[in-house]
């Protein structure tokens, strides 16, 4: 009965035709991806990425943190391995131990550009003053942009950033020993102090000078309500001050 039904059913020949065309059809439990990548565009994207570092030796972490159109997951599913991926680009990667540049290179040109800007530059700073040396040079021969910057500095001075000067202060004498007290920590960081020296712009935060705009300058990471006084070694507590500065701010809370 229901035979005879849908047999009716086909009289017309538009319902003929859907017919036939239901017949040819193939159901499968898998599916075509709508946002499946082709490989041209895979290698595309890996070329791009290998732009950036300049056709410099890169690993599969560092092309995702500037992978656009795909992961090195989809890279290398399919080349089957990143190493494969990589051997594929169209010009052969320079090996990351092999450096274009000397350190006095380097730091001739940011010479250069933070003198002709007046101030430590950013990134968008940087590319817009059509430097001769890029900014990815810099980042991935000293690890990021701070430390660049902060080795400019130590070249400029001539020596490491120094933790403030020793506070004159006045021992009271006692007879009687007192209970000691749990020691404070004046040390600062290397991580602290580029935190704090990247907060101040590189620069004296009382007069302004700084080692590359001002010939002789020195830097040094001064307590701002001094230690000696029960101040802190932690980024509030932090400045960057000149040598003449610190020396003339002696054991006296001056800050900005």
């Amino acid at each position: 009965m229901l035979h005879s039904q849908y047999s009716r059913s086909l009289t017309t020949p538009l319902n003929w035709v859907l017919y036939a065309i239901a017949s040819s059809m193939t159901y499968e439990f898998t599916r075509s991806r709508v946002d499946k990548i082709s490989e041209n565009e895979v290698k595309a994207e890996l070329e791009r990425v290998a732009g950036i570092f300049e056709y410099r030796e890169f690993g599969y972490r560092e092309f995702d943190q500037f992978a656009e159109a795909c992961s090195s997951s989809t890279v290398k599913r399919v080349y089957g391995s990143w190493k494969k991926a990589l051997q594929s680009l169209d010009s052969p990667l320079k090996l990351k131990s092999k450096r274009q540049y000397t350190d006095r290179q380097l730091f001739e040109e940011m010479d250069r550009v933070w003198v002709a800007l007046g101030h430590r530059p950013s990134r968008i700073e940087w590319e817009s003053s059509d430097p001769n040396i890029s900014y990815n040079t810099y980042k991935y021969t000293f690890g990021n942009w701070t430390d660049a910057c902060l080795k400019f500095i130590e070249y400029k001075m001539g020596s490491g950033i120094e933790i403030e000067c020793s506070e004159i202060s006045t021992p009271t004498p006692t007879s009687t020993p007192k209970k000691s007290k749990p020691q404070r920590n004046r040390n600062v960081s290397p991580r602290l102090r580029l935190k704090v020296l990247e907060r101040d712009d590189f620069r004296c935060v009382l007069c302004g000078r700084s080692p590359v705009t001002d010939f002789g300058v020195k830097l040094q990471i001064d307590h701002v309500v001094p230690f000696s006084k029960g101040g802190t070694t932690e980024f509030e507590n932090l400045q960057t001050l000149c040598w003449e500065c610190n020396i003339g701010k002696g054991d006296k809370e001056v800050g900005v």
